[in-house]
């Protein structure tokens, strides 16, 4: 039996800090601000 081994070509973690750094940037630019939306309210019920 003969087994392959591939080594990472590059080191994909800083990539994924990176994307999750911008992630929250991109949301924001393309949805409204919260205080924008609508409120919905419920009365508790017992």
């Amino acid at each position: 039996m003969l087994l392959t081994v591939f080594r990472k070509t590059r080191n994909r973690e800083t990539d994924q800090v990176e994307r999750a750094r911008r992630a929250p940037k991109v949301c924001e630019a393309e949805h409204l601000p919260a205080a924008d939306h609508e409120v919905y309210d419920r009365e508790e019920q017992r």
